[in-house]
This record gives structure tokens, C-alpha cells and sequence, in this order.
């Protein structure tokens, strides 16, 4: 005990001690570098858990990705086009007769006829395109009408003004007539009936619509 205490040898007390703590810090040193080594081969702790940072083949990431990927058939897909061309294609195949698609024709029954004396009209609507289409030629769509110069003696609205509509499908080249006669006198609007037309030149047009024919001339002697 006195030597641990008080060692003992040829050099001053002093350096034993100084070697004693020499060794007592270099064995304290050992201990510690062994620690370190030991505790660092252990797991260590993330610095964030999984479930912060999902991964992509997490079930709810892939829900989340398939539901804001477009789907295959989407609502205007092939499918749905095709199934629409065929209304398309009814829609124009029975669609209006434009004015380029008809023509308007009106023929008096002869070329001349006497002061007092009437005329039969043909007035004829007739389809001139390649397909068939629906064109108004109700009375409401349709007039006669008859000129001397610039004045319109005569009309078949003043007498029997309408609106009836009458939509006929007319196909390619076909034709829809009606006769109208006049009596050979001059009316006014609210069909205010004058005296007889006098001799001279006439001319008749027929209108569908806001289609006009040429004027057919005849002559009242």
C-alpha cells in the first residue's frame, strides 16, 4: 500500500507519478476509442421514418397516379366518333334545300290572252342538286305575281295571305307543281280588287322562299 502510494525507486517521486497518470490517460483513451467502436456498428436512428418519404410502389401512391392517368377509352375515343357519323351523315342527307339546291319555275298557259280574260299559272319548285334534301313549299313559303313595268298588278298573297308551312322531301331532280289562275284583273294589297288589267305587255314570277323565278311574258290584247 505505502508503495502505491509513495513509490519507491532510484528517480524522484514526482516522475512516477507524472508516468502513473501517463498511463492511467492513455488506458482512459483505449477505453473510449473501443466505445465509439462498439456503439457505432449499432442501426442508427433515420433521420426521417419511411412513411415520411413513400415510395412508388406504395399501394396509395399508385392509386393516386392511376387516378389522374387518363384511361384508355377516353369519352371522345374512336368508338364514340364512329358512333356519331351516321346521325351526322342523316342530318345532311335530310337537310334543307338550300336556294343553290332548287329552282323556281312559273309557265303560263299561253303566250296571249284578251282584256277581261284570265290565264292558268304552273308555279314549280323543283330539286336541281345531287341528293335529296327538304324544302318549305307551303303557301306561308310560295307566291305568284304578276308585273306591268315596275307595278305588281296582281299577287297571290293580297287575296289569300298565309303562313302554313308544308316541309316536302323532294329528292334528286324531282319536281312540285301547283296551278293558280288569274282572272285578269288588277288587285291591291288587302286584296283590293280593281278594274280589269288593260292590253300590254305582263310579266309572271313565282317566289319560294327568297328564291325569285325568271319572268315568264304574256300579252293582254
Amino acid at each position: 500500500m505505502s508503495t502505491l502510494m509513495h513509490p519507491a525507486g532510484p528517480e524522484p517521486e514526482a516522475v512516477y507519478w507524472r508516468r502513473r497518470i501517463g498511463v492511467l490517460v492513455a488506458l482512459l483513451t483505449v477505453i473510449i476509442v473501443i466505445g465509439k467502436l462498439v456503439f457505432s456498428g449499432a442501426d442508427p436512428t433515420p433521420i426521417a421514418s419511411s412513411s415520411a418519404v413513400p415510395q412508388l410502389g406504395e399501394p396509395s401512391i399508385a392509386a393516386s397516379i392511376a387516378a389522374n392517368e387518363p384511361t384508355s377509352n377516353p369519352s371522345n375515343d374512336s368508338s364514340d366518333v364512329q358512333s356519331l357519323e351516321p346521325a351526322v351523315q342523316a342530318t345532311l342527307q335530310a337537310g334543307e334545300c338550300s336556294d343553290n339546291d332548287v329552282s323556281v319555275l312559273v309557265v303560263a298557259d299561253r303566250e296571249s290572252t284578251n282584256v277581261g280574260q284570265g290565264i292558268h299559272i304552273e308555279f314549280t319548285v323543283k330539286n336541281t342538286s345531287g341528293t335529296g334534301c327538304t324544302r318549305d313549299v307551303g303557301s306561308g313559303a310560295n307566291e305568284v305575281y304578276i308585273m306591268t313595268g315596275t307595278t305588281k298588278v296582281w299577287s297571290s298573297d293580297y287575296c289569300n295571305p298565309s303562313t302554313a308551312k308544308n316541309p316536302l322531301r323532294l329528292a334528286s331532280g324531282q319536281k312540285w307543281s301547283v296551278s293558280i289562275v288569274w282572272d285578269g284583273k288588277v288587285v291591291g294589297k288587302q286584296c283590293a280588287v280593281g278594274k280589269k288589267a288593260q292590253s300590254g305587255k305582263y310579266r309572271v314570277y313565282g317566289r319560294n322562299g327568297e328564291l325569285i323565278s325568271r319572268g315568264t311574258t304574256f300579252t293582254i290584247k
